[in-house]
């Protein structure tokens, strides 16, 4: 801020003594920068709680000097810090809290207003399954041995198809052992884990069957058998193991509820403002159910705020120092453009003066021969006289 301070009091600087101005002297989109960042450092954190909600309380202020500038209590910044060190770093960051533990805040954009907003979930997320469509063995808790003939299949999650998967070939000593290690090559395939998916294979004792569960939630989430070796129905085929293509398989399902009253975009386990104050807000609703779900409250640190607040000014493209800069390149293009077209004149006119002096210039010549011949004639009869 005091570095911003000497650089626009240089480039606006006017020198009462020589009368000399600097270049952009009283230029109103330099006054308007100034004032901005000024404004924004004096004004607290909005919906901020606590103790630390301004610069001021924790040592930073205005010097009381013609300046203007910051300066700084260390011994007082010192205590706060020691006091509540997190409290400091919320003046600065952005950020969001809730009062349901089960909701937190993921991200923000630049249209996000500070604020506290009320969250409805009409519907929690949830994640892809697949149910094993074939009985597992004779007995519920007994074991399962894979051998050359059952060992290998191929599975689609999250639309990602894997590679062939083969399983160890052993002897399981229960389904609970042959559902970690199913869970483990699966999440172990190269072409899985290239795109970050994983699942989670669990074994129902009441069921007696596996349950492929994706880690992903919301619409995008599914898990489908697409090939299993089969050899027969005997003992330690693939029969006995329950992997079978299709099976009982669920989508998931995003996400959906409001944010600030309004209509959210659900995606996943994620639910996002796109209107009003909370425009851009996104959540993580992490569990719990449909209904009321408190308020998430919204903060824009100082440091989050001067980067809004700067680059609504140096956007290459349509920030307010470029249109000012364009303005002035135009207005220097025009006095270029004026200056040419008085130079086109100044010759013109100096080209018809100087054609308008030589016809001058000549009628003088010829009233200057009549007066000779005229003083010559009058000479003439004056001495006949």
């Amino acid at each position: 801020f005091n570095a911003l301070k000497d650089i626009t009091a240089s480039l606006g600087a006017f020198d009462s003594t020589t009368g000399e101005s600097a270049g952009l002297q009283g230029d109103s989109t330099l006054r308007a920068l100034v004032r901005d960042v000024r404004s924004l450092i004096s004004t607290p954190v909005a919906s901020l709680s606590g103790n630390y909600n301004a610069l001021s309380e924790i040592g930073v202020s205005l010097s009381k000097n013609s300046d203007g500038k910051l300066i700084l209590d260390s011994k007082k910044l010192e205590a706060v810090l020691k006091d509540n060190f997190d409290a400091v770093g919320k003046l600065f960051v952005a950020t969001a809290s809730s009062n349901d533990s089960q909701i937190s805040y993921e991200e923000h954009t630049k249209d996000t207003k500070a604020g506290a907003y009320e969250v409805n979930v009409t519907q929690i997320a949830t994640q892809g399954k697949l149910e094993s469509g074939t009985t597992v063995g004779a007995s519920s808790g007994g074991g399962v041995t894979v051998g050359t003939d059952n060992d290998t299949f191929t599975i689609k999650v999250d639309s990602i198809t894997s590679g062939t998967i083969a399983l160890t070939q052993r002897a399981y000593s229960t389904k609970v052992d042959l559902a970690s290690e199913i869970q483990s090559q699966i999440n172990g395939d190269t072409a899985l884990a290239a795109s970050s998916v994983k699942v989670v294979v669990s074994y129902d004792n009441v069921s007696n069957k596996f349950l492929i569960t994706s880690n992903r939630y919301g619409a995008a989430s599914k898990v489908e058998m697409l090939t299993v070796e089969s050899a027969g129905s005997g003992a330690g085929q693939s029969g006995e193991i329950g992997l079978v293509t299709g099976g009982s398989a669920t989508t998931g399902v995003d996400v959906t509820g409001t944010i600030n009253g309004e209509e959210a975009l659900g995606t996943g386990q994620y639910l996002t403002s796109s209107t009003g104050d909370s425009n851009g807000l996104k959540l993580l609703i992490n569990g719990g159910g449909a209904g009321a779900r408190g308020t998430a409250t919204m903060t824009r640190g100082y440091a989050d705020q001067l980067i809004s607040t700067v680059d609504k000014y140096v956007d290459k493209t349509t920030g307010l120092l470029k249109v000012r800069e364009d303005a002035i390149t135009d207005k220097l293009k025009g006095f270029t453009e004026d200056g040419t077209k008085l130079d086109t004149r100044y010759e013109a006119l100096l080209s018809r003066y100087r054609r308008q002096f030589a016809t001058l210039n000549a009628l003088l010549g010829s009233l200057d021969a009549q007066s000779e011949w005229m003083k010559s004639s009058f000479e003439g009869l004056s001495g006949n006289g």
